[in-house]
């Protein structure tokens, strides 16, 4: 088919955003349309099994309004490509099934999401083709046995994923962890060194204070006269002066410290919280593809199976 994009009264030619998605769809729903085999990249960029699907890809997936022509396309492709029941079997975990036995007994397949699809009608096959090609259909595993299967196997995905983004995030944050114990050990061994170095200043200013008083008979004369009281007021002022300007250079000290510290403090903390913002989202893309009474049921599986890390897990301050 072939448009102009001109048009004839304004002599303008007419803007066509994103034509060439539009015209794969147009050709999509012909192929469909006809019953004509579909092109394998039609199929390739919807049918892929998502349990397979990286971080990355989940984002991009978009499988929650699924063509069910797409789907009995997919199904039909796997059907005459396989000679034997192991390759159907893999041809559809390719795409995202899963062979069961149905409740009668019959062939179904079983999607990632769990909804569940005769094969005699998606291939317009009769049960004795399907019998001979996959066997007695009682020794498939029940559809209950299969979403089992496949919820175990989406959960350890979402693990799997989860171990990679804190692993990532746990090696981004080790040189900043080294740092904090470094700079632990440098302001306790600064607080140590003020502490000693005011400790021995008190000790040298008590003795001077000390040797201000007399001895003997001329110690006994301040103390009648009254010099002796006047001395100990001094050193009483004195000493409580050096307390409150020890404290002071300590408290200038820790200031000091927590100052330097707070920088560090922030970009682990930003670090814990996009780690926590990407495993959400994460989460979000695995379970939004879910039918919407599944999610639920879902999420309860991943929590009894993996805790979402937390304060105390190491990645923070």
């Amino acid at each position: 088919m072939v448009w102009t994009r001109i048009d004839a009264r304004e002599m303008k030619a007419i803007n066509l955003p994103y034509f060439k998605n539009k015209l794969k769809e147009i050709a999509k729903d012909l192929y469909l349309e006809h019953g004509w085999e579909l092109p394998k990249g039609f199929l390739d960029r919807e049918m892929s099994n998502p349990l397979n699907y990286t971080q990355d890809e989940w984002q991009q997936a978009k499988r929650i309004n699924e063509d069910p022509r797409v789907i009995k396309a997919a199904l039909q492709d796997c059907w005459t490509k396989s000679k034997i029941k192991q390759a159907f079997e893999q041809s559809l975990e390719k795409w995202g099934f899963y062979l069961a036995r149905g409740d009668r007994r019959g062939y179904v397949a079983v999607d990632w999401r769990g909804e569940v699809f005769s094969l005699t009608r998606a291939l317009k096959e009769n049960k004795k083709a399907l019998h001979a090609k996959l066997g007695d259909a009682s020794e498939l595993h029940s559809v209950d046995d299969v979403k089992r299967a496949i919820d175990q196997q989406r959960v350890s995905q979402v693990q799997q994923l989860t171990s990679a983004i804190q692993s990532r995030y746990q090696e981004w944050l080790a040189p900043m962890l080294a740092k904090r114990s470094r700079m632990k050990d440098q302001h306790q061994t600064a607080r140590e060194d003020l502490s000693q170095s005011q400790e021995a200043r008190a000790k040298e200013e008590s003795a001077k204070r000390q040797a201000r008083y007399s001895k003997g008979l001329r110690g006994l004369w301040d103390r009648l006269r009254g010099k002796h009281s006047k001395i100990r007021k001094q050193n009483e002022a004195e000493a409580k002066t050096a307390i409150q300007r020890d404290r002071v250079e300590k408290e200038a000290l820790i200031t000091q410290q927590l100052k330097q510290r707070q920088h560090l403090q922030r970009m682990i903390t930003n670090y814990h919280d996009k780690c926590q913002q990407e495993l959400a989202s994460m989460q979000e893309a695995v379970f939004s593809k879910l039918p919407e009474e599944s999610i639920s049921q879902y999420r309860n599986e991943f929590d009894r199976n993996q805790e979402m890390p937390h304060r105390g897990s190491g990645l923070e301050l």
